[in-house]
């Protein structure tokens, strides 16, 4: 559990007030100064310690693999299925329909395939307004 110390406080060369403050938690320790060039409400400070600490502990918790583990690139995620097998696969063109996209983003000809123009009439001919959000 990371806790806070104000360690020290002044008025800087440029009218900033400097706070600093110790975050430790036992075996860490790290040294964080807060800084205001205008007047602050009541608990401003106690504001800014709190999100650090909530940081800290985020950080803290975060699981990671041992030193020198492989890691290996994450499987695409598979979408939710929505029930309405129409607009599953109204989205499953389009996602083939932006890979396509990316292809010729990288100046590859695809204009003369036909699994192409077959699915850009596809994706013109079952067009449905429900689906504009999937654009």
């Amino acid at each position: 559990m990371w806790n806070a110390t104000v360690i020290e406080k002044e008025i800087d060369a440029r009218g900033n007030l400097v706070v600093t403050v110790d975050f430790e938690d036992g075996a860490a320790k790290i040294r964080e100064a807060f800084a205001t060039s205008q007047g602050q409400p009541d608990g401003w400070l106690e504001e800014q310690v709190s999100r650090k600490l909530k940081s800290l502990e985020a950080v803290t918790a975060t699981v990671t693999p041992d030193k020198g583990v492989t890691l290996g690139k994450l499987p695409d995620p598979e979408p939710e299925p929505s029930g309405d097998a129409l607009r599953d696969a109204y989205v499953a063109d389009m996602a083939r329909y932006q890979q396509y996209l990316a292809a010729v983003r990288l100046g590859i000809a695809v204009d003369k395939e036909q699994d192409f123009i077959d699915l850009k009439v596809r994706l013109k001919d079952n067009f449905l307004p429900a689906y504009l959000d999937l654009f």
